[in-house]
């Protein structure tokens, strides 16, 4: 018994020397620092991603293995992704990240009353309901892990040693869509690649949860999180040129009700520029809104900042209405 817990010592120290050199000292991969972010956080919602991966026999296997055993149909790589991307920008700190379950209960209303929608149409309400800026819409296009090797394995209990090689490829798309117009003004793919060779030891379990830590040192989760990471990167690089703004929630006895609070990043003190939305500019060829000319009508000083609102009072101007845009001055 002691000369087999020997062997089985050497050979996981030997496995930790042995698995890609270089890549045990990088398990966690340098990623260029994204810019910085000033100003109020922006408000954004994250949709469920589209699976767009062939359905094969060995996706089938590798779903059942990260999904605890759920049929392929429930294992859904999308809502997985999406909610790692979720997670991932709320941990940034750049953004305010609207709740999955807002998204969830505003997209069960429009499926009760509205037929006719067209997604982007669909897609621009999510956004103004929600009260976010920007909307991310992704889906999954490469999904697969491929293991091979075996040479001078032996069998340890419950584990199995051996020389193996490992491969994953994970691709996804993302695209930043304006909430208020439905238009897409960013699109990027990601796509990472991991190899993995040497003395592998592999546990004979099943039921690693995907995005959980099992999954996170697989050579499909070390992709996973990769891809993730750059599009978090990418995503706080292209917000830095949207221009912050609020809405004007309630006017009542003088005091101006905004819809941002203390996560936003506001303070007592600081001055915003109003403007009034003018008629939609509807695409006559897509039916899609371009936008809307705007009119200035004045300024407001942030008074008092609450949890979820703040209040303010003009500073100039005096015509300010419920749903009126508020933008830093």
């Amino acid at each position: 018994m002691k000369k087999m817990l020997l062997i089985f010592l050497i050979a996981l120290a030997a496995c930790g020397c042995a698995t890609t050199g270089q890549q045990a000292l990088k398990e966690e991969p340098e990623i260029a620092k994204a810019p910085v972010l000033t100003g109020p956080k922006k408000r954004i919602a994250v949709l469920d991603f589209e699976d767009k991966v062939p359905r094969t026999q060995e996706r089938a296997g590798l779903l059942e293995m990260l999904f605890g055993g759920q049929r392929e149909e429930q294992a859904n790589i999308g809502t997985g992704m999406s909610d790692m991307l979720t997670t991932a920008l709320f941990k940034s700190g750049k953004f305010i990240v609207v709740e999955r379950q807002s998204l969830q209960d505003v997209m069960q209303e429009q499926q009760l009353g509205a037929s006719g929608m067209v997604a982007d149409q669909t897609t621009t309400k999510i956004g103004e309901l929600v009260g976010a800026q920007v909307l991310i819409k992704g889906a999954v296009t490469e999904f697969q892990e491929k293991t091979g090797g075996g040479m001078g394995g032996f069998d340890l209990g419950p584990f199995a040693m051996g020389v193996q090689s490992s491969f994953a490829k994970v691709a996804i798309d993302i695209k930043l869509i304006d909430a208020a117009t439905g238009v897409v003004i960013e699109a990027m793919n990601f796509e990472k690649e991991v190899t993995e060779s040497g003395l592998v030891m592999a546990a004979r379990l099943r039921g690693i949860k995907f995005g959980g830590g099992g999954f996170q040192k697989t050579p499909i989760g070390k992709a996973v999180r990769e891809c993730i990471q750059e599009a978090v990167d990418y995503i706080i690089s292209k917000s830095a040129n949207m221009p912050w703004q609020a809405r004007i929630a309630l006017i009542k006895e003088g005091k101006i009700y905004l819809n941002v609070g203390l996560s936003t990043g506001i303070s007592a003190g600081d001055e915003f520029t109003v403007y009034r939305p003018g008629e939609d500019i509807i695409d006559p060829e897509t039916g899609m809104s371009l936008g809307a000319e705007e009119n200035r009508i004045g300024m407001i000083r942030i008074e008092e900042v609450r949890e979820k609102l703040s209040i303010a009072s003009a500073v100039q101007g005096s015509d300010f209405s419920v749903r009126d845009i508020v933008r830093i001055k």
